[in-house]
């Protein structure tokens, strides 16, 4: 509710389709959401819809089926001050705090650089053996190869 507007866009979109004699099966079964979460917007009880990250997109598609204007639920939507998609799924669905960060640890990359050269080092000799070529290096002779050359750095 704002101080211009003193009837809730729940509200609205509620009186809306009573005008317009829509059952809120009929709109869940088209929008493909819980009937549930259709009152909830209805009622302004936002924080209960299922999947709340999505509470913007879901008012704009029921608002856009019951052919209300898109400027005006828009401007309805910048009242409600949702938080952004991003700001949602973070603290979410991942349950982080403020100071946590996405980044991938160190040890999470020298893993995945271990397993790399694992599977290179596997994959390998089939490769020869496909090739059906003698003169090419063997996982042996590649393994010494690689001894060699960390031994000479040392």
């Amino acid at each position: 509710m704002t101080e211009n507007n003193p009837i809730s866009l729940g509200e609205i979109l509620r009186i809306k389709r009573e005008e317009s004699k829509i059952e809120i099966s009929e709109i869940s079964s088209h929008l493909r959401v819980k009937q549930s979460d259709i009152k909830a917007i209805e009622e302004n009880r936002i924080g209960s819809i299922t999947n709340h990250i999505y509470a913007p997109g879901l008012i704009r598609s029921y608002a856009k089926f019951l052919r209300i204007d898109e400027k005006f639920i828009e401007e309805q939507l910048g009242f409600l001050k949702f938080k952004s998609n991003i700001e949602n799924k973070a603290h979410t669905l991942l349950n982080l705090d403020e100071e946590d960060n996405l980044h991938p640890s160190k040890n999470i990359s020298f893993h995945a650089l271990t397993l790399a050269i694992i599977i290179f080092l596997l994959l390998f000799p089939i490769y020869n053996r496909l090739a059906n070529k003698s003169d090419l290096i063997t996982n042996s002779d590649l393994i010494s190869q690689l001894n060699n050359v960390f031994s000479d750095g040392r």
